[in-house]
């Protein structure tokens, strides 16, 4: 159903000024029970729909992207497609530059951890990684290398904020992110502890069969792991730096560690 806007404040369009912590309340609400998500960019929203997510509602521009159209259609001819000029879809959206297309799907329900790792090999285990780009391209190289999941702990960031989706392209959305409580719920994993301190083994050193079940720990952007974490882990690991560096941004690390850990 495509419908032309002509006034930024029309009620039909206000959930798009809406923020991550607006489109996930604490409270659900009946009309989106457990909160919505931005999508933004006509392939992660075609990407969204395929993955079976339900769509709220999609902003673009007066001229439609026939991909975007035909997903949502084949959705749910009954979505809306909000069309208008990129002065108001800025009013609405906040971005300075516009993209064509942005998205707001529902959120799925939470899987439980044993569920989501019955048959996974390699995961990544996000302690506090609170920043919703990074975590983003944790997630877009976890999915690229062939991981089977990210495992976040409460302190970490959102897979469904803005800017983890937009970041992942979507990778957020098809790989299975999942809270955790303790590492204890992590049994049968070799869990791999990356950290800059320099007693710690070097990655390289570091090999696994392919059916081994690996988690590879990545903690604060700043200060690491806990030491608690440290301690428990069967494997310390660092990569080799250079010329005075102690340390990697943990998404750059990350990527690193996930390469050397795959599954070949």
């Amino acid at each position: 159903m495509i419908v032309e806007i002509a006034d930024p404040d029309d009620d039909r369009v206000s959930a798009f000024r809406a923020r991550d912590r607006q489109l996930a309340p604490g409270q659900p609400k009946p009309e989106a029970p457990l909160g919505l998500f931005v999508a933004e960019g006509d392939l992660v929203v075609v990407k969204a729909i395929e993955l079976g997510y339900e769509p709220y509602a999609v902003l673009s521009a007066a001229t439609l992207s026939a991909s975007v159209v035909a997903a949502v259609e084949g959705c749910d001819p009954g979505v809306p497609i909000y069309t208008a000029n990129p002065s108001l879809r800025a009013s609405l959206t906040g971005y300075g530059v516009q993209l064509d297309v942005v998205g707001l799907f529902h959120r799925r329900a939470a899987i439980g951890v044993e569920f989501a790792l019955q048959h996974a090999r390699r995961i990544v285990v996000l302690e506090a990684v609170d920043n919703p780009v990074n975590l983003g391209v944790i997630a877009r190289t976890a999915a690229g290398l062939g991981f089977d999941a990210l495992v976040i702990a409460a302190a970490s960031a959102d897979p469904y904020a803005r800017r983890a989706v937009r970041t992942s392209m979507g990778a957020t959305l098809e790989l299975p992110c999942v809270r955790y409580d303790s590492l204890d719920q992590l049994t049968g994993f070799t869990t791999v502890a990356l950290t800059p301190d320099e007693s710690a083994a070097d990655l390289d050193t570091l090999h696994f069969a392919a059916s081994t079940p690996v988690a590879l720990l990545l903690g604060e952007e700043r200060s690491g792991l806990r030491s608690a974490t440290m301690a428990a882990a069967d494997h310390l690991v660092r990569v080799p730096m250079h010329r005075g560096v102690d340390s990697l941004n943990v998404a750059a690390a990350a990527a690193i560690a996930c390469y050397a850990l795959r599954r070949r």
